[in-house]
């Protein structure tokens, strides 16, 4: 984990985490929070609601980024049982084709099957290997027999059946990638949000470093949940972070 470092010259420095690391950051802005909710309210940092806000949002989006991920792996797993049950379909179908056209197995490809064209097993007729092969067969295969009077449709599988399992496979996969989807989205909104609180943690840290402790690092500082560690000749290639007043008069980090 990266970590900001804040030192002015003292023997102590503080260290807020790094924005990718969203459950230290969400730590901290947790334990600012509730310290800070102890206090006064006119003790507390001009930028003590907004991080409560922003927490609040964090913790919302986590929730539904993990919502849909709960969501999607539902979905992940009927898709798959779906299409288990599509492959065991194909099987029955291509063995009854084959079985109905011994001689002329090229008659199968009018159903959605390929059949092998060169080599030892020419005139084998192929089961669909990918995703979209199997969902190609079974709009061809579904196609093919809504053309054909009802008496010489195949009667097992019903061809109702093989409709509700396309439809079937098709609305898994539509749900496996919304969530998908969806989960992304809610990720990389706590992502923002993250950021949005380290810079607001970071503005807060140097308002109690002036207002509280004169500019120096102070091991009170761990209350509000920030980590206070002494600095060590090792420290030299951290990144130094200073502490300015800002133009309307309120402290932040430079």
């Amino acid at each position: 984990m990266v970590n900001s470092n804040i030192f002015l010259g003292s023997t102590l420095r503080v260290t807020a985490p790094s924005p990718k690391a969203k459950y230290e950051v969400m730590t901290l802005a947790e334990a600012f929070t509730r310290h800070e909710a102890m206090l006064p309210e006119i003790e507390q940092t001009p930028f003590t609601a907004t991080i409560t806000q922003l927490l609040q949002r964090a913790n919302t989006t986590q929730m539904l980024a993990l919502q849909m991920e709960s969501q999607r792996k539902e979905a992940s797993q009927a898709f798959k049982r779906t299409e288990e049950k599509a492959v065991q379909v194909a099987h029955q179908i291509r063995n009854l084709l084959a079985s109905r056209f011994p001689n002329t197995p090229e008659m199968a490809q009018a159903w959605g099957l390929i059949v092998r064209q060169t080599g030892r097993n020419a005139g084998q007729v192929l089961l669909p290997q990918k995703r979209q092969e199997m969902q190609t067969f079974l709009s061809v295969y579904i196609q093919k027999e809504q053309s054909l009077p009802a008496a010489e449709q195949i009667q097992q599988p019903a061809l109702a059946d093989v409709v509700a399992l396309r439809e079937d496979l098709l609305l898994q996969k539509h749900n496996r990638d919304s969530a998908l989807g969806q989960r992304v989205l809610y990720n990389s909104q706590l992502s923002q949000i993250c950021m949005d609180l380290v810079d607001q943690l970071r503005r807060a840290l140097g308002f109690l470093l002036l207002v509280n402790y004169g500019g120096e690092p102070s091991r009170e500082l761990e209350q509000w949940g920030f980590h206070v560690v002494t600095r060590t000749s090792g420290s030299n290639g951290d990144a130094e972070i200073g502490v300015m007043a800002a133009p309307n008069g309120s402290q932040e980090p430079a």
